[in-house]
C-alpha cells in the first residue's frame, strides 16, 4: 500500500477509535496509539518503517507545537509562586530514577557503563502525552502548571546530567580526562544555542503576530516556522523541543502574544495529535519485550517507582500541597522523544553497547506509551482538574470577524 493511502487511512481509523475511547472514559491518545501499533509493521504491516521514515516531518512538526504549547503555558507569575516547587520535584525526580534504575540494573549483574547510562536515560520526560492528556480534558491548576513547568525544567536538567554521566562512561572506557570535559561541553552549547534559537524563534512569530490580520495567515507563518527551526536544530545538533518551549514561553511572557499563539494551535492540534499519537504507535515494536527479559522489566518497574517517589519527596521536600505529592509523579511516566534521542547518541558514541540502551529504552516506550495516558488522566481527574464543561467545546473560525488583532 502506497504511502498516502495508508497514512490516510490511518489517520482516519485513529479518529473513530480516539473517539470511540473517549466515549467509554479512555483518553483518545491511547485510541491512536494503539491505532497506530495495529497499523504498524508488528501486526498488519499497512504502515512500514519506510513511510514512518519518510513521514518524519509530520511527526517534527507534531512535538513542535506540543513545545511550544508547553513554553506558553509556563507563565513567569506562575513559576515565582511555584518556582520552589518544580526544582526540587524536578531534582528529586531525576536523583532518585537514576539512583534506582542504575542500583537495581547493577545488582543484576548489569556493567556498569550500561546501568549508569541508562540511568541517567530514564529520569528524561515525555512531554508528549501529557501535553495532549491535558489538552483535551481542558485541565487547569496547581497540578497541571506544576506539571508542566516540570517537564520542561525535568528534561533540561537530564540533558545535562545525560552529558555529565556520559563522561564519567567515556572514562571508565578509555581512561582519558578530556573526555570529561568535552561530554560536558556538548549538552551545555545545546542548551545554551537552543534557547538563543528559542529566542529568535519567539522575536520573528511576535513580529507577524502584529503584522498579520487574519488567524489563517498567521496559522501559515507558525507551522512555517517550525518546519525551519526543526531542521535548523537537527543541522546544528540543537534540540527542538527546547527552542520550541523557549520560543513559547518568550512569547507568553516577553512579547505578549500567549493568546495568538494558543488561538492558532486549537486550531491545528487534534490533526496533529493523531496524526504524531498514530505514528508513533505504528514505531513500536512489542516483540522486543521478549528480547529485554529481567533486565528491561527491571528498567521499566524501577524508572516509573523513581518517577512517583521521586516527586513524591521533591513536593514533600518544597512543602508543596498534597495533590502535588500524590499526584504529579503519574504524569512523569511517559518516556519517548528525548529517551529516543539521548540512546541514538549513546549507540553512536559507544556503538558495542548501543544496541542493548536502544532495545530497553524502545521497550520502555511501548510500554509506557500504553499506561502513561490512562495514569495522567487518573491524576488530573483525582485532583478535580479536569474541566469537563470545556471538553466538547469546538474552535470556530471566522476570517472576517476574527482577525488576530482587532
Amino acid at each position: 500500500m502506497n504511502l498516502l493511502l495508508s497514512f490516510g487511512l490511518m489517520l482516519l481509523c485513529g479518529f473513530v477509535v480516539g473517539n470511540l475511547f473517549k466515549k467509554i472514559g479512555i483518553p483518545t491518545v491511547t485510541g491512536y496509539i494503539i491505532t497506530g501499533i495495529l497499523f504498524g509493521e508488528s501486526i498488519l504491516g499497512i504502515q512500514t518503517h519506510e513511510h514512518i521514515k519518510r513521514l518524519a516531518p509530520v511527526t517534527g512538526l507534531g512535538l513542535g507545537v506540543i513545545s511550544l504549547t508547553i513554553g506558553e503555558e509556563l507563565l513567569i507569575e506562575d513559576l515565582k509562586k511555584a518556582g520552589k516547587s518544580i526544582l526540587s520535584i524536578s531534582l528529586f525526580q531525576l536523583l532518585i530514577t537514576f539512583i534506582l534504575v542504575a542500583g537495581g540494573l547493577t545488582l543484576l549483574g548489569v556493567q556498569l557503563p550500561i546501568a549508569l547510562i541508562l540511568g541517567a536515560i530514564a529520569s528524561a520526560n515525555a512531554p508528549a502525552e501529557t501535553v495532549a492528556v491535558i489538552e483535551e480534558y481542558r485541565a487547569q491548576g496547581p497540578l497541571t502548571s506544576r506539571l508542566l513547568g516540570t517537564l520542561a525544567v525535568g528534561d533540561l536538567f537530564a540533558i545535562m546530567f545525560f552529558g555529565g554521566i556520559m563522561a564519567i562512561v567515556g572514562t571508565l572506557n578509555t581512561g582519558a580526562s578530556h573526555s570529561i570535559l568535552s561530554s560536558l561541553s556538548e549538552p551545555m552549547i545545546e542548551i545554551i544555542g537552543s534557547i538563543i534559537v528559542g529566542i529568535i524563534v519567539a522575536g520573528i512569530l511576535h513580529y507577524f503576530a502584529h503584522h498579520t490580520k487574519l488567524e489563517k495567515d498567521y496559522l501559515l507563518v507558525v507551522l512555517a516556522v517550525l518546519f525551519i527551526d526543526i531542521e535548523l536544530a537537527n543541522y546544528l545538533h540543537l534540540s527542538s523541543l527546547l527552542i520550541n518551549i523557549t520560543a513559547g514561553f518568550t512569547l507568553a511572557n516577553l512579547f505578549d502574544c500567549r493568546h495568538e499563539i494558543k488561538e492558532v494551535i486549537e486550531v491545528i492540534e487534534v490533526p496533529l495529535f493523531i496524526a504524531f499519537f498514530t505514528l508513533a504507535g505504528a514505531e513500536l515494536d512489542f516483540s522486543i519485550l521478549s528480547q529485554v527479559g529481567i533486565i528491561g522489566t527491571t528498567y521499566i518497574v524501577a524508572r516509573i517507582i523513581g518517577k512517583l517517589l521521586g516527586a513524591w519527596l521533591g513536593a514533600k521536600a518544597s512543602n508543596s500541597s498534597r495533590v502535588i505529592s500524590r499526584y504529579l509523579g503519574w504524569g512523569l511516566i511517559p518516556q519517548a522523544g528525548v529517551g529516543i534521542g539521548l540512546s541514538i547518541v549513546v549507540s553512536e558514541k559507544f556503538p558495542e553497547i548501543g544496541s542493548v540502551i536502544t532495545s530497553i529504552i524502545l521497550a520502555s516506550v511501548a510500554v509506557n506509551a500504553l499506561i502513561g495516558p490512562l495514569a495522567i488522566k487518573s491524576a488530573l481527574t483525582k485532583a478535580g482538574e479536569v474541566n469537563e464543561a470545556k471538553e466538547c467545546e469546538d474552535y470556530s473560525l471566522d476570517e472576517k470577524a476574527d482577525p488576530i488583532h482587532v
